[in-house]
């Protein structure tokens, strides 16, 4: 009787499951949640949230549209939200509880999704979360150039994970987000994997993945469109630790500011950061490192990547290394052991890795570049006007007016081996935005009533395939290549005692 009983009790369980029921699961509409794209189900989902955290069990939104503002994620709790879900932030911010305000206005009080020293948290499914970001910012805009002005108050960042250990977000989409999308901070053990974030690109501060002082990060298989920085690691001034080993693989990228972003805000360490077989449908600036607070960065790779950087936005930068001093009362920090290979990339502009004096940059390897110039862009009247921009060669006036492929100073230990340069054929192609943007007017000096000239090639910068200045040990291997021009010098070398291969 007893193993006959024993079999009854295994059959229901196993049966139960055959049709699609889990113990521990809390269907959100058993809390008098609606999926009408109407009803505000902020406290009937918490509900659910806090049912299924007594017990670790699993909060399951079913196929409709669920408004809602904060929720407060917890402990051993998964949120499944199944394909045909959508969670949508509701667009009036008097429902969202006032939090702990931010270092700077894109870090509102504001947030739709909160988990605070929460442990073994997931957010998964085919479902998606919606932020309705078009509703916290201006209707109108300048142009179709132009971003969109965000409220003075808005949802941001959407996810806000602070101390959080043992993270897991998978396979759901997240779109329209009115400011930053998710913003983990102080984090250890988190997993991001296979989710969508599609914001609009003229949307103001819509970053993708904010990564302040987390420790042992795992992004893969992501897909990303951002207004701003699609992926950035920092530490800022109130982290009071490093981030360190975090991993990014197999991503798809969109941005109009900088795709692979570490700084600006570097008031700690970076630590063992890799970046691997990341496609960029386009940025503006895709490989930025900028280290202005005092870091001490170490152990950076970049591999296997494919970039375009035609955005209409002048001054782009396919490659910047950056180490400065945000003020006078800023440390200097360093970077060692920084590597980028197998990278192809279509851009108008230039390599530049620099320190300003007093700061170090050493063993930097650089392997198997490939550059393909549509056009090349005259940098020059603009890059004589941005001397106090942390983010664009700040106390290296010299870098940042060099007319090179690849431009580089103050660097200890570099080695650069198969750069590919590709010179640009004239016409320009017609699918250059740079022509067509009223955003070049940014560098007015060098475009205004020089357009066809520019096309046609009639105008061109002239390149060096390599400048660099102060440049200890190393070896640059550039043969087989060339400057734009037949009568232009190839390499320009100041102060360096580099091997130079020609």
């Amino acid at each position: 009787m007893k193993q006959l009983f024993l079999f009854l009790v295994a059959a229901i369980w196993f049966g139960c499951n055959a049709f699609g029921f889990r113990q521990n699961e809390f269907l959100i509409t058993d809390f008098q949640a609606m999926g009408d794209g109407k009803t505000l189900n902020t406290k009937a989902i918490q509900k659910a949230i806090d049912a299924a955290a007594e017990v670790g069990g699993t909060v399951v939104f079913p196929a409709g549209v669920f408004i809602s503002s904060t929720l407060f994620l917890k402990n051993n709790v998964r949120i499944d939200l199944h394909g045909g879900s959508v969670l949508k932030a509701s667009a009036d911010l008097q429902l969202y509880p006032k939090q702990q305000t931010g270092h700077n206005k894109d870090k509102q009080p504001y947030h739709f999704i909160i988990a605070r020293d929460v442990k073994n948290a997931t957010i998964t499914g085919l479902g998606s979360i919606d932020g309705d970001g078009y509703a916290f910012w201006k209707k109108e805009r300048k142009s179709d150039w132009d971003f969109y002005v965000e409220n003075q108050e808005r949802v941001s960042p959407m996810f806000e994970f602070m101390n959080c250990e043992n993270l897991l977000l998978e396979n759901f989409t997240i779109s329209n987000l009115p400011g930053w999308t998710v913003h983990l901070n102080l984090c250890r053990k988190v997993r991001i994997s296979g989710i969508k974030i599609a914001n609009e690109l003229y949307g103001p501060n819509t970053d993708g993945l904010d990564i302040n002082a987390c420790k042992d990060v795992i992004i893969s298989d992501c897909n990303i469109r951002a207004g701003d920085d699609a992926i950035v690691l920092k530490t800022t001034k109130n982290s009071h630790q490093s981030c360190e080993n975090i991993t990014v693989s197999n991503c798809i990228l969109e941005t109009l500011c900088a795709a692979m972003k570490l700084g600006t805000e570097s008031h700690f360490n970076f630590r063992n950061i890799l970046f691997n077989n990341v496609n960029i449908k386009n940025a503006t600036r895709v490989i930025d490192l900028t280290i202005c607070d005092g870091a001490h960065v170490e152990n950076v790779c970049f591999n296997h990547i494919i970039a375009e950087t035609n955005s209409g936005w002048p001054l782009g930068r396919y490659i910047i290394v950056n180490l400065n001093k945000r003020d006078s009362s800023s440390k200097m920090g360093s970077i060692n052991n920084f590597s980028i290979s197998d990278y192809s990339c279509r851009t108008d502009n230039r390599i530049l890795i620099g320190a300003m004096n007093g700061g170090e940059i050493s063993n930097v390897t650089l392997e198997n570049i490939t550059v393909s110039y549509p056009m090349l862009e005259g940098h020059l009247p603009l890059a004589k006007n941005v001397e106090g921009d942390r983010n664009y060669g700040k106390g290296l006036p010299d870098m940042r007016a060099a007319s090179a492929a690849m431009a580089v100073e103050n660097v200890k230990n570099l080695s650069v081996r198969n750069l590919r340069i590709q010179y640009p054929v004239y016409p320009v192609s017609d699918d250059w935005k740079l022509l067509k943007s009223p955003l070049r007017m940014y560098n007015k000096e060098w475009y205004e009533g020089k357009d066809s000239q520019i096309k046609s090639g009639e105008i061109r910068l002239q390149f060096h395939a390599f400048w660099g200045k102060n440049i200890r040990k190393g070896i640059l291997d550039l043969r087989g290549n060339a400057a734009s021009e037949p009568d232009l010098k190839k390499v320009i070398l100041l102060d360096s005692d580099v091997l130079l291969l020609e």
